[in-house]
């Protein structure tokens, strides 16, 4: 979705939904629009999430680069794009109760400067909650030294990489995000995927391990997408303050974007309250002339990702 669609549907829906109205989000969209350089850029878009029954505001601005741009380039575009959203955080710190620390970025961006790794930016806004600044770095191509990021990034963050070792250390690794919160504080995720074919089965598995409750979407959801055409199925894993997984989400790329209307086979069988979210959701993607590029899956809640 273009910076200005991304505008217009970020004003719609926090109007919509009274989401922080003192926050300017058209303002953000905007700078972020600015913060790359469409000559180097391969892909650049706006993407939303609709969590079932939630009303909040979630989007993500991606930018990757072209496989032909040079590591030095890389370098004074990747600057340019911490020093964008360094900016955004600063002016989001000049609202009383806000302090997000932005000094996290400029750490960030130190520990991938010898990849070519780009860094993506997040938002998440509520009623009645204070704003989440989300950062993520892509992992592109291999992988093979995402280990050894994880465990400076580990450094950092004041996280034990000891105790996550032995679970991401030969995991295929898709990208790292960091979420800042309002307080000064941080909290780490951690995203792995598979290759196809996909053992949805042992997906399952890993999922239920780190539920206490039973999920009753998760039929649904691994039925859904068992029959869709995907690129990757994933895991998203939250860390705590203390180095634990503290909660894991499934990821599902589709192949390509598709139509909301292609995801009837999950609509028929949903129950009647998430079939009634699924229409709503399925008017704001179209409002904003989008196409769903994941589904997720995280504590009962279903997740529609739209570009």
């Amino acid at each position: 979705m273009k910076t200005k669609q991304a505008g217009k549907l970020v004003i719609s829906l926090s109007e919509e939904w009274k989401v922080n109205s003192f926050l300017n989000l058209n303002k953000i969209t905007k700078e972020l629009g600015g913060s790359i350089c469409r000559d180097y850029s391969d892909f650049n878009t706006f993407e939303f999430t609709l969590v079932s029954f939630e009303k909040t505001v979630r989007f993500l601005h991606l930018n990757f680069y072209k496989q032909d741009v040079s590591r030095d380039k890389i370098k004074i575009l990747r600057e340019r794009r911490v020093k964008s959203i360094v900016s955004i955080v600063k002016y989001l710190n000049k609202n009383p109760g806000l302090k997000y620390n932005f000094e996290i970025l400029r750490g960030l961006a130190s520990i991938i400067d010898d990849t070519s790794w780009p860094i993506q930016f997040g938002y998440e806004a509520g009623r009645d909650k204070s704003p989440v600044i989300k950062v993520y770095i892509s992992i592109v191509g291999s992988n093979s030294n995402g280990a050894y990021f994880l465990k400076k990034l580990c450094a950092l963050l004041g996280l034990k990489w000891e105790g996550l070792k032995s679970i991401f250390s030969r995991s295929d690794i898709d990208a790292i995000g960091i979420d800042l919160l309002h307080n000064g504080c941080h909290r780490l995720k951690i995203y792995t995927y598979f290759r196809p074919p996909f053992n949805l089965l042992n997906i399952r598995k890993i999922y239920k391990k780190y539920r206490e409750d039973r999920d009753e979407y998760l039929d649904l959801y691994l039925g859904g997408i068992e029959n869709m055409p995907l690129r990757h199925v994933g895991l998203l894993y939250r860390i705590s303050k203390d180095s634990f997984i503290e909660s894991v989400k499934i990821w599902a790329r589709l192949e390509k974007p598709i139509p909301f209307k292609l995801l009837q086979p999950i609509m028929k069988s949903a129950p009647a309250r998430l079939n009634r979210w699924l229409i709503s959701a399925s008017d704001i993607i179209k409002s904003g002339g989008g196409r769903v590029s994941y589904l997720t899956l995280e504590n009962k809640k279903i997740g529609v990702y739209f570009r």
